[in-house]
């Protein structure tokens, strides 16, 4: 389960949905014809995408998403990959258990599963993670 947020600005939880809703939500969004608005500069893309819902793949928090909220892994990595210079063909799907167009159009969000991720082992394991991909020089550094 992920927790869901009404948008990226408003960090206060409001539920869980499951990895497999959400992944459906995405293939067949009710927003998908504003994501493309968006993306063609036809409407704001910043206010756009801060509006939208969304979802922390890589751990649940209570009530907020705060770092001292963070109660429990999900069991996934969400890898942001912003350069538009990358080919998702390049990826070992077997590696990669979904992955999908990021806001923007040009980018992609990766899905990898995991076990045993805490808080503290994070950051090693997305590096270790990106690096088995052969995807480090790509990556998106803030996490």
């Amino acid at each position: 389960m992920l927790n869901i947020y009404n948008s990226i600005k408003q960090p206060a939880t409001t539920g869980f949905i499951s990895v497999d809703n959400w992944l459906s939500k995405i293939q067949t969004s009710e927003f998908s014809s504003t994501i493309n608005k968006a993306r063609n500069g036809l409407i704001d893309y910043n206010k756009t995408k801060a509006s939208l819902p969304a979802v922390t793949w890589n751990f649940n928090f209570i009530d907020y998403k705060s770092d001292a909220n963070c109660i429990y892994s999900t069991n996934h990595i969400f890898i942001d990959i912003d350069d538009s210079s990358f080919d998702i063909k390049s990826v070992d799907k077997t590696k990669v258990f979904a992955f999908y167009k990021s806001f923007g159009g040009s980018g992609y969000g990766l899905i990898v599963k995991t076990k045993g991720i805490t808080y503290y082992t994070f950051k090693t394991a997305y590096m270790s993670i990106c690096s088995q991909l052969g995807i480090e020089k790509y990556i998106d550094k803030n996490f």
